[in-house]
């Protein structure tokens, strides 16, 4: 075989291999931020908005499945004693950074995007398309609390 051939079908192969890995990669991104995690949600610019308040939350990763780079996040506020949902979205994986992405538009349009560190989830809402940071979120895993628990 001549050296041209055996760098195409090197190429071929390695080609072939690309899709088993990015799958492999979207699966253990996704085992990492499945399931409850609690912590807070911190307002970065309260001169944002006057509803702008630092939270105490539980977010709860769902997987989506029919595909491995997208899971749903029930996200939930502590009221008082009690736990409010707050929405549900969907986020997809982005593979280049390993982030967990979900663009949005209400009153504003957001990019809420998390990151798993171990035992962490830290997240950021910017305001698009600025750029400008208007939330914080960090959370350590935890078993859902009463009141937030798993929606099937």
């Amino acid at each position: 075989m001549t050296g041209s051939r055996r760098n195409l079908l090197a190429a071929i192969l390695l080609g072939l291999s690309l899709p088993a890995s990015a799958a492999q990669g979207a699966d253990s991104a996704r085992a990492a931020i499945l399931g409850s995690w609690q912590g807070t949600s911190t307002c970065v610019r309260p001169a944002a908005g006057p509803a702008c308040k630092d939270e105490v939350v539980v977010y709860k990763f769902r997987p989506v499945h029919a595909r491995t780079d997208q899971v749903t996040l029930d996200a939930f506020k502590q009221v008082g004693r009690k736990w409010e949902l707050m929405g549900t979205m969907g986020f997809t994986l982005d593979p280049k950074s390993g982030h967990w992405t979900s663009a949005f538009t209400t009153r504003v349009h957001g990019l809420w995007t998390f990151a798993v560190r171990g035992p962490e989830l830290t997240g950021t809402l910017v305001e698009l398309p600025a750029g400008t940071v208007l939330r914080n979120v960090a959370a350590k895993r935890s078993g859902a609390p009463a009141g937030a628990r798993d929606r099937d």
